[in-house]
């Protein structure tokens, strides 16, 4: 059997096995939406990430919320294609990565208003899009959240899962989050 397949059952299975689950913490219909937007395997990330801080004795709603959907911005515009040359990109030629994912030119990105991000990567280059969304991703899943709903506390854990602090005592749950997500 092909171990692609086999690592896609494994994804299928596990998303299926913490379905109720996520509908205890994503309780309404738009943010299991939101949470159904992802391809599988972002999913099978999302509930390992969720996963992870369970086990580690997490049990704060709103962290585990911000576990299921903090990569959800990725669904406005990544090809796989794209994801692996990101990638490798960011590790050989990080300059070039920076270049090709450099911010859009209108300010949209120092507050969560999905109206302002959508104009902005929208007028991004199609070549260049999955670069800016892909560096973006936390930004774009903050807004995509407030559209839901989610609490300000959730939407600030998913703007800031991939900003470094000089000072981890900052949150704790934040810095829980980005441990999880690492890890996974």
């Amino acid at each position: 059997m092909n171990a692609n397949f086999l690592g896609f059952k494994k994804q299928h299975a596990k998303i299926h096995l913490y379905k109720e689950r996520i509908h205890l913490i994503l309780s309404t219909k738009e943010q299991q939406s939101l949470f159904q937007r992802m391809p599988q395997n972002d999913q099978y990330h999302a509930i390992s990430v969720f996963e992870t801080l369970i086990n580690a004795n997490y049990d704060n709603i709103e962290l585990l919320q911000a576990a299921l959907l903090h990569d959800v911005g990725k669904t406005i515009g990544i090809p796989i294609s794209y994801r692996v040359l990101i990638v490798l990109l960011n590790a050989v030629l990080p300059k070039l990565y920076r270049s090709l994912s450099e911010k859009p030119a209108i300010d949209a990105l120092s507050s969560p208003s999905s109206q302002c991000i959508y104009a902005s990567i929208y007028n991004v280059n199609a070549f260049r899009r999955p670069f800016v969304v892909y560096r973006y991703h936390a930004f774009i899943s903050a807004c995509l959240a407030q559209e839901q709903g989610l609490s300000d506390r959730v939407i600030n854990f998913i703007a800031k899962h991939h900003d470094i602090f000089l000072n981890h005592q900052e949150d704790t749950l934040l810095s829980a989050l980005q441990w999880a997500d690492q890890l996974n």
